[in-house]
């Protein structure tokens, strides 16, 4: 089995501090995957459906490019490929702003297998994930939150572990807490910032205590720190291929990919 990652634009509207790579990210820009690859894509799908685990709708922000991403699902749903498990990570601002691209969004993918990311940076979303006037995004992802959580449409939050977040537990501790009670997300999906913090830190006992006590008390898995109480997911290794408007890449389990992964792919 292998997972498909289609990269469907390279442009987001956010400018977060840690983003990686962001200078070299500059001469991308703007590049938008088009229908002829789309349409190339599906039809392998079509082929290979069987042996595919999840297809992931990647950006960027993938909802910059929300014409082609409506077009992909569509298709899907008239070729009756709705039994394969899709995954888009997004954050959020576009959902949050635009109604409409809300409701079609809303209305293409409630009936598939869909799992909805959003990203998010508790206490310290209005330092980090900002738009490029400075404007914090906070506000308008918690709307988001909002917005879902009133339709009962189910959704994964991405939450960043920054080294601020990493020396202030009992601060993230309460903002996880607040944030479940909240929201009612799916599952919180704790994303480390490998720029900031190294990943030995990860070890910590009061930081894997505090989480084991959030899930044994709120049942909302918080992956990956409480795989071993949870059990939901199948965490069997996948290739990984990812798809841009001209190429692909696959990457073999094991292999980080880089910024220059993604940028061959256009």
């Amino acid at each position: 089995m292998k997972n498909k990652i289609i990269y469907f634009t390279t442009s987001c509207n956010l400018k977060c501090s840690y983003c990686y790579e962001r200078e070299e990210y500059e001469h991308v820009q703007d590049k938008v995957i088009s229908y002829e690859r789309l349409d190339e894509i599906i039809n392998e799908i079509v082929q290979e459906k069987d042996q595919i685990g999840c297809i992931i709708l990647f950006g960027g922000e993938p909802l910059l490019a929300h014409e082609q991403l409506f077009y992909f699902l569509k298709k899907l749903t008239t070729l009756g490929l709705t039994n394969i498990p899709l995954n888009m990570a997004t954050n959020g601002t576009i959902l949050a702003i635009n109604d409409d691209i809300f409701e079609k969004f809303v209305s293409l993918t409630k009936h598939l297998p869909f799992s909805l990311e959003i990203s998010y940076d508790g206490c310290y979303h209005d330092e980090t994930r900002c738009f490029p006037n400075g404007k914090s995004s906070k506000q308008l992802v918690e709307s988001l939150f909002e917005k879902l959580k009133a339709i009962s449409y189910p959704f994964r939050i991405r939450y960043s572990l920054h080294k601020k977040a990493l020396e202030d537990l009992h601060k993230t501790f309460k903002d996880i807490i607040r944030i479940i009670i909240e929201y009612n997300p799916e599952r919180i999906i704790l994303n480390r910032i490998y720029s900031e913090v190294d990943p030995p830190s990860y070890e910590d006992s009061y930081l894997m205590q505090g989480l084991s006590s959030i899930y044994k008390h709120l049942h909302v898995p918080l992956c990956d720190f409480v795989c071993d109480e949870c059990k939901l997911c199948n965490k069997s290794t996948k290739e990984l291929e990812y798809i841009g408007n001209s190429s692909k890449e696959s990457i073999i389990p094991g292999k980080k990919p880089t910024f220059h992964d993604f940028t061959k792919l256009f």
